[in-house]
């Protein structure tokens, strides 16, 4: 779909940030991808929603048409960059449904705990809410792994660029991230593979790596029980990328959430599945008051 609206918002701390706006009429609806995704992996859900909602969807911070920035990166930061679009794509203290997929989860989360008086409801897909490496990797050794990679890329950027667009941009990377449960191959086009696959390798590897500090040094178990915001956690069984569990637990301890689980699900259950995803959404929002 065309946009009716693309805009930069130069945020508080002077980052340029870039949003696209959908829709003419009804309740807002804030969409934030995973890390190193496109808007591409929401395009069913704008299709759908735009008809009768307001839809606000940007690129966060080093992704993409948006600017890193000169903070570290930290969920707190990221939730306040999204209401602060949401003030400047509408008017001030207006209400809105915030989506997540993946990292765009605990972002959208954080925004339900730092600001419930913005947050109508919140859709969670395939995400977390603490480091979900932590199964392979203690949290320490994924700060480690992530610092190794950030000297490697100080010390050698071209290089490091070079490999980071090598290894993206091949056929065996589309493969993995189809086996490896980031897609369904048996439901998902593989142009979306090659488009997430292209998308990535378009991130500069250093402001990937900034946000994949973010991922894995973020811990929200404290303030999960205190986020009164009604919740849709929804889980595609074949994801590969974040444990099940994770996302049990927030539907199991968050005070008003619901949860959704799709067998043939992967982590892009919304891609996968956008027809089934789009319906479950509408009956979640039905007793929702804007």
């Amino acid at each position: 779909m065309t946009p009716r609206k693309t805009d930069i918002l130069t945020t508080s701390d002077g980052t340029r940030l870039y949003y696209e706006c959908y829709g003419d009429h009804g309740p807002i609806i804030v969409m934030t991808y995973g890390i190193a995704c496109l808007m591409n992996h929401w395009r069913y859900q704008i299709e759908d929603f735009a008809k009768d909602h307001r839809i606000l969807i940007y690129d966060m911070r080093g992704h993409h048409k948006s600017d890193l920035g000169g903070l570290p990166i930290t969920m707190d930061l990221l939730a306040n960059d999204t209401i602060e679009l949401l003030d400047a794509a509408y008017s001030k203290n207006e209400k809105a449904h915030f989506w997540g997929h993946s990292f765009g989860a605990p972002i959208s989360l954080r925004c339900a705990s730092l600001f419930p008086d913005r947050v109508l409801s919140a859709v969670l897909i395939n995400g977390f809410f603490k480091n979900p490496f932590s199964e392979f990797l203690s949290d320490d050794q994924c700060f480690k792994l992530v610092e190794g990679l950030h000297t490697f890329v100080t010390n050698a950027p071209n290089l490091s660029q070079w490999m980071w667009n090598t290894v993206t941009g091949s056929v065996f990377f589309h493969y993995i991230a189809g086996v490896t449960g980031g897609f369904n191959l048996e439901r998902v086009s593989y142009k979306d593979i090659e488009i997430y696959s292209k998308g990535l390798g378009c991130i500069p590897l250093h402001n990937f790596l900034e946000n994949f500090k973010a991922l894995v040094t973020f811990d929200g178990t404290g303030f999960i029980a205190s986020t009164v915001a009604p919740i849709l956690v929804i889980v595609g069984e074949r994801d590969g990328i974040v444990p099940g569990h994770l996302n049990h637990y927030l539907a199991e301890n968050l005070p008003s959430a619901q949860l959704k689980t799709f067998a043939e699900g992967s982590h892009c259950t919304q891609l996968d599945l956008p027809t089934e995803v789009n319906a479950s959404i509408r009956e979640f929002m039905l007793n929702i008051k804007a």
